[in-house]
Parts: C-alpha cells; sequence; structure tokens
C-alpha cells in the first residue's frame, strides 16, 4: 500500500544516509485484477503508448506469462559499434518546469558509473549533452553513449553493466545489500535483462515496467530511485 511504501521508504533513506550510499531503488508490486485472455489487447495498447520503448509480452513454463515497455538500453551492438544510455529521474510529461537538483545528481551518478565501466573494455566513447527522453506519461534524463568494441569484450562489457545503478542504485555493491535489507518480496524478471542476440547484433534491455499476469491478477513491479534527500511522497 502507499503508507506502507512511504514508511517503508523512511527507513530505506535514514539506512542510506548512515551508510553513505548515494542512491538506491526501493520497488514494489502493485496488484490489479485482470484476466489472463487480456494480455494481447494490453500488449497492442503498450505499443501505442510507449513508441520509444522495446514493448514485449511471452509465456513460459518456467517463468510464467509477462509483459512490459522498458526505454532502457542495456547494450545495443552491432559490428563493432555500440550503444548504450544513462537514464535516471522521472516526472511527469506534462511538467515543464525545471528537473531538480535530486533528479539531476541521481542522473549523473549512473552517467559516471557506465562512463566508467565503458573505459576497459571499448574505444573511441562519445557521450552526448543531457536530454529528456519522453515514455509515454513520463519522461525521464539520458545521456546517450556510443563506442567502439571487440566481440571478445561484449560479454565482458554487459556483465560490468548490469545491474545499472538505474535498478540498484551507487555505489552498487552497498545499494544491492540495503536492496536486499528492506524489499520483502523477490524481483523475479524485474530489473533483469531482456532482448535479443544473434551471430549480427545483440540488442538488450534493462527490464523496467513489467508485469507478471496469472489467471486473475496482475503483479505490477515499479521503483523510485531513492537518495539520501529524497521525499518519500514525490517517489
Amino acid at each position: 500500500s502507499e503508507s506502507a511504501y512511504i514508511d517503508l521508504a523512511f527507513e530505506f533513506i535514514h539506512y542510506l544516509q548512515d551508510n553513505s550510499i548515494g542512491k538506491a531503488i526501493l520497488s514494489r508490486i502493485k496488484e490489479v485484477d485482470f484476466k489472463d485472455g487480456d494480455n494481447k489487447l494490453l500488449f497492442h495498447q503498450l505499443l501505442e503508448a510507449y513508441p520509444n520503448t522495446f514493448c514485449y509480452t511471452f509465456k513460459s513454463p518456467l517463468l510464467g506469462t509477462w509483459i512490459g515497455a522498458t526505454p532502457e538500453i542495456l547494450v545495443d551492438i552491432s559490428s563493432g559499434n555500440g550503444k548504450t544510455m544513462s537514464l535516471a529521474g522521472t516526472k511527469p510529461t506534462t511538467d515543464q518546469s525545471d528537473w531538480g537538483q535530486k533528479e539531476l545528481q541521481e542522473q549523473q551518478m549512473v552517467t559516471d558509473f557506465i562512463s566508467k565501466q565503458l573505459e576497459n573494455s571499448t574505444s573511441e566513447k562519445l557521450v552526448s549533452e543531457r536530454q529528456e527522453l519522453v515514455a509515454g506519461p513520463v519522461k525521464h534524463l539520458v545521456h546517450y553513449f556510443d563506442f567502439k568494441i571487440e566481440p571478445d569484450q561484449q560479454w565482458n562489457l554487459i556483465q560490468k553493466l548490469h545491474p545499472t545503478p538505474a535498478v540498484s542504485g551507487f555505489p552498487r555493491d552497498k545499494a544491492l545489500t540495503c536492496i536486499s535489507n528492506f524489499e520483502p518480496h523477490e524481483r523475479e524478471l524485474y530489473a533483469g535483462i531482456i532482448g535479443f542476440k544473434s551471430t549480427e547484433r545483440t540488442q538488450l534491455y534493462v527490464n523496467l515496467r513489467s508485469a507478471r499476469i496469472d489467471a486473475t491478477k496482475i503483479y505490477l513491479f515499479v521503483g523510485g530511485g531513492l537518495t539520501q534527500k529524497s521525499v518519500p511522497q514525490d517517489e
């Protein structure tokens, strides 16, 4: 519930302050009544509502039925040319006010982390200016990275980047410990890696905006990036 999330977020923020953690993600699962047979319709609605995201749905005997629309590229590599992004900070698309210092600092943490991970695995790295990425009703701050990479370095880079601070936090090890101490649920496929890999192209995304569907319910996985100065009600 909202009240339980806010109470937990206050404890979470105090933990960040006491342990010198810049940022960590506190997620929750929202349970909504839903008919399993409606997921095809929902998938087509996602395609229309989120044209700038990777939309997917699949059914697996092992993993269940999942659906999602994620805007965050982990890596997109083809013929030795790679792309990634540093995505963080969220507010409604209709909000035309300046981004707050909290969101700017949060996104800069992700940018610095990704830039460092690229140093030892890639060459000819280029970084864009900070931009906004619109994902349906919300928008995020983003930097785009372009780089060159050898085939034998691809998996090494993926392991370095995942999980990014956008879904874990920074410093990453401390943030993951914080998350495991506070979150009362398993994230399952939320915040994992999803996409395609072939001999010609590796196109992987961070599995944000995802949900698991069963016969009568849909379980929406959502998270907020909390910093030492966060206001729980704003998350």
